[in-house]
């Protein structure tokens, strides 16, 4: 929108979005700015080929020092396992991080993430050009690796209807496996156990996730504007997974330390100990 000067000529519009210093650059060297992108994407490939590469060595030299039996992995392909086992001599076998990273696709698509993450935090209008997220966010060493675990703490905790209601639906859950009224007491056992395995195993899996995003580092973006949005998508990512855990844990420990009794259930006790009777 324009409107005439004060010596008649057209001139900008006082309430229009001003544009940045930054955006100018980009608007005026575009092609540039793309070539600079797309060598820095290729180095990024590389550098992750290379760093693959050298996992799988590590790997194959541990599976000829090691006959420690394969680990349970969840559905992001973490290992049930915690990092430090003393199963897991150090330096030999590949750790938790490793193995995650092994499992993502090359091509894995970021830029999809980037608008994903960017619509989550700005709104769902999202200008076309320049990239909506600040450009040195985007360079940030670690910032691929942080939308990855980002997309996987999102999976994590969206079922069960969300982990704003875990409260509520793993209640319900819990009495609807230990109900004894339409089945056996053996098989309401049965029931209460499988969940309470279920619920445990998700718990260790947002423990995992957590450790993966404890674990990102590189040196932080000095625009304030990347520092801060950096700062909110960390911390909020954390407290998600960290609420989630807790929540679990909670009533998890509940069952485990003989504090909740269920009426026609009376060797429920044994079960979360992994003690049945015969």
């Amino acid at each position: 929108m324009v409107s005439p000067g004060a010596s008649g000529h057209i001139g900008v519009d006082p309430n229009t979005r001003k544009i940045s210093k930054s955006m100018k650059y980009q608007m005026a060297n575009r092609d540039s700015v793309n070539r600079k992108n797309a060598e820095r994407n290729r180095q990024k490939r590389l550098q992750v080929k290379k760093e693959k590469q050298a996992i799988k060595e590590k790997m194959n030299t541990a599976a000829t020092q090691n006959s420690s039996p394969s680990e349970p992995k969840s559905p992001f392909n973490i290992p049930a396992r915690a990092q430090g086992d003393a199963r897991a001599p150090s330096g030999t076998l590949p750790t938790d991080s490793e193995r995650f990273w092994l499992e993502i696709p090359t091509d894995y698509d970021i830029k999809h993430l980037q608008k994903e993450l960017a619509t989550e935090c700005f709104g769902s209008h999202i200008p076309e050009a320049p990239v909506p997220l600040p450009e040195e966010l985007v360079d940030f060493p670690y910032f691929d690796r942080f939308l990855i675990i980002w997309e996987h703490s999102k999976q994590w905790a969206s079922i069960w209807g969300g982990i704003s209601v875990w409260p509520e639906s793993l209640e319900v859950l819990f009495t609807t496996a230990a109900a004894t009224q339409q089945a056996p007491q053996a098989s309401s056992e049965e029931r209460t156990h499988e969940f309470m395995l279920q619920a445990m195993t998700h718990a260790e899996h947002g423990k995992s996730l957590l450790r993966l995003l404890q674990n990102i580092e590189g040196i932080l973006p000095s625009e304030t504007r990347a520092l801060k949005l950096l700062w909110k998508m960390h911390t909020d990512t954390a407290v998600m997974l960290a609420t989630g855990i807790a929540t679990i844990d909670a009533r998890v420990s509940v069952m485990k330390k003989h504090q909740f009794t269920i009426e026609g259930t009376g060797q429920l006790d044994r079960f979360m100990l992994g003690e049945r009777s015969v």
